[in-house]
């Protein structure tokens, strides 16, 4: 499916848990999503987590109309039922299990337009659980780890080319990304300092995402 445009749905139109999740991913991250993210390890992944976080305030709202499927029936999802202790979301079994039926394991379902609409009214808020030194942290690593991977790729992108990405993904300002550009080329020990893209004849390394 497409990146969710508000205009292009109908009502009758609804996503499962885990194409909800992908949804949340690609708003966040743009081009720089790809779907395998959703099978990692969230405590591991800070960017799964920020998923789970994302997903978890959207079927908290009560702006987005969230059904269970219960034996054949779709009953609406009451956000209480969310703080129960035990209450899990599990996007690897495309489920979510809440505390008051205890050892069920609910099929959910998303209403499609209204999550359009809701990403969209608060995509500038979103991201605001992480602080400004953990962003300049993860920008900083996904740089050294792009500096390491591709260390002479003829097809690598400028330094301007990564700042967009990285005002995207991470909500990072122009100095701070300068700095964490300087400290990646110090920890990977690559030369990326020169401006533009070094001139190779050699064959390119996969796509930097």
């Amino acid at each position: 499916m497409d990146f969710l445009m508000p205009g292009a749905l109908t009502n009758q139109t609804w996503l499962s848990l885990r194409d909800t999740a992908r949804e949340i991913g690609r708003e966040l991250l743009g081009d720089d999503w790809h779907d395998a993210i959703l099978d990692r390890d969230r405590k591991a992944d800070s960017t799964l987590g920020e998923v789970y976080k994302d997903l978890r305030k959207v079927l908290d709202s009560t702006e987005v109309t969230v059904h269970l499927e219960d034996h054949e029936q779709r009953i609406p999802l009451d956000p209480k039922d969310l703080y129960h202790f035990a209450s899990k979301i599990d996007l690897k079994s495309n489920t979510i299990k809440l505390g008051r039926w205890p050892g069920e394991a609910f099929r959910c379902f998303v209403n499609a337009k209204e999550l359009a609409d809701f990403l969209q009214r608060y995509r500038h808020t979103r991201t605001g659980t992480l602080s400004s030194d953990e962003r300049y942290r993860q920008c900083r690593d996904w740089l050294r780890d792009l500096m390491v991977n591709h260390p002479s790729d003829s097809k690598r992108p400028t330094k301007a080319e990564l700042f967009t990405k990285a005002q995207r993904r991470f909500q990072i300002g122009k100095q701070p990304f300068h700095d964490a550009w300087t400290e990646a080329i110090k920890l990977s020990g690559v030369n990326w300092a020169r401006p533009g893209r070094p001139k190779s004849s050699r064959k390119s390394s996969p796509a930097i995402k």
